[in-house]
């Protein structure tokens, strides 16, 4: 087939009306699937003759259950530079710190830590949307979140956040008082 001049190797896939005519610039074995943004089912019946069926599929949706997951899974595994990238281009995730602090894992709760410590430096501003999600951890049973709070709201360190830590200086928690000590003296 020529192209615009250009010479493309490859085959022509036809079929019956509605379906359309396209090319296909590769070569094919029998019994190949291809991909795309539709289902493409592709069966060969000899080299030369080929039928398909395009199946109409809606655009798969990511929840922001599973993106919250994913993201926790990126800090798990040390790719902070990929997450900084995401926070930068879609500000509601600083909603979400408060839930993936929630996480098990010691490195998601490191990983959010040098996210944020990444974030003061590249976008300073947006951080405090972050503060929200991260008061409501500052009542959480466990001390263990209230510290984690504690310390990513001194990492953005603006009135707000400062004010929201010192309601934990008198903290039942020995630890979640000595981290707003570290944190106000800072």
């Amino acid at each position: 087939m020529d192209t615009n001049g250009y010479k493309w190797p490859g085959y022509f896939a036809t079929a019956p009306k509605p379906m359309r005519t396209f090319f296909l610039p590769f070569s094919l074995k029998k019994s190949t699937v291809i991909k795309a943004s539709c289902i493409i089912v592709i069966v060969f019946q000899e080299m030369t003759t080929l039928s398909y069926e395009i199946m109409e599929q809606p655009p798969y949706e990511v929840s922001d259950h599973e993106l919250k997951r994913v993201i926790a899974d990126f800090l798990d595994q040390g790719h902070v530079e990929n997450i900084v990238a995401m926070f930068r281009r879609e500000p509601r995730y600083y909603g979400w710190v408060g839930e993936i602090l929630r996480d098990e894992r010691f490195s998601v709760r490191l990983g959010v830590a040098v996210l944020f410590e990444e974030l003061q430096k590249i976008q300073p501003g947006k951080l405090m949307l972050a503060i929200p999600s991260l008061v409501k951890l500052l009542h959480a049973k466990e001390p263990l979140l209230r510290g984690e709070a504690v310390s990513i709201l001194g990492i953005i360190g603006t009135t707000e956040a400062m004010a929201e830590i010192r309601h934990l200086e008198s903290d039942p928690s020995p630890q979640v008082r000595e981290m707003v000590q570290l944190v106000l003296e800072g």
